[in-house]
């Protein structure tokens, strides 16, 4: 379950700028309209207790694509699991 990846400090800046918390993102998304998402060109680099993960979602609805979107994730070791800390999104035009 997504709420129990991101940490209480979590922060999202996405691809219109826009920055909202654990909360307030978890809200978002189960209010939202639903999509596939497929990710690709994934990079990742593992930094100690933190994990730095760069790649391409691609979202569709009805088998459209409606958006691309770079990002890179921010992950590090709390006790024994991983949480994400921060995302950032880069609109990539179609």
């Amino acid at each position: 379950m997504l709420a129990t990846i991101l940490d209480d400090g979590f922060v999202h800046t996405n691809y219109k700028g826009q920055v909202e918390g654990k909360a307030a993102m978890l809200v978002r998304i189960g209010s939202g309209v639903p999509y596939a998402q497929r990710t690709s060109d994934r990079s990742v680099t593992l930094l100690g207790r933190v994990v730095i993960v760069h790649g391409l979602n691609t979202a569709s609805s009805g088998g459209h694509v409606v958006a691309r979107l770079r990002y890179t994730d921010v992950y590090v070791m709390r006790g024994s699991v991983w949480k994400a800390i921060s995302a950032q999104e880069t609109l990539v035009q179609m």
